[in-house]
């Protein structure tokens, strides 16, 4: 019971954790891959 009731808070606060991340940073990321796609593919190269 108690791990049950751990794993799903740890998935609730990852969940929460990555929608956050996801929410504030992946428009910072997606702009720079817009603008410079070939900057992005030589850095990853």
């Amino acid at each position: 019971m108690l791990f049950d009731d751990k794993t799903e808070l740890s998935i609730y606060f990852v969940v929460l954790l990555l929608d956050f991340s996801w929410e504030k940073y992946l428009p910072a990321l997606l702009t720079p891959l817009r603008l410079g796609k070939i900057d992005l593919f030589v850095l990853g190269a």
